[in-house]
């Protein structure tokens, strides 16, 4: 399932960044104030998709509690490597046992399921 369309694309790639990298303090600020926890950025990925790309389970935990879908499909990079997949294949393709774990546990599918 793709992501839905962006409706502002520069608020939508802050969020897919400070998600990426880490910065929950920019992303609970974006979506206090409105910004779709699941708008796909102009990298074709979601916000939930880079935080499980850089392994960043808090992250993952905040976005899910805020509404994020966990079967999305979308691009994660993480030290210079790109995968494509949903949240889980991509945690799956990290060997990230404690996401793969968490996301399973919210319902998270992967392209083969």
């Amino acid at each position: 399932m793709k992501p839905k369309s962006t409706h502002n694309a520069l608020i939508v790639q802050r969020l897919s960044r400070a998600a990426r990298v880490g910065r929950t303090n920019i992303v609970e600020l974006l979506l206090q104030h409105g910004a779709d926890v699941d708008l796909e950025s102009l990298r074709e990925t979601t916000a939930i998709i880079g935080a499980a790309g850089s392994r960043n389970v808090n992250m993952v935990e905040l976005l899910l509690k805020s509404g994020a879908g966990v079967c999305w499909i979308g691009s994660a990079s993480y030290r210079w490597q790109t995968q494509d997949g949903t949240a889980l294949d991509i945690a799956m393709g990290n060997e990230d046992e404690v996401m793969i774990e968490l996301l399973r546990r919210e319902g998270g599918k992967t392209l083969m399921n």
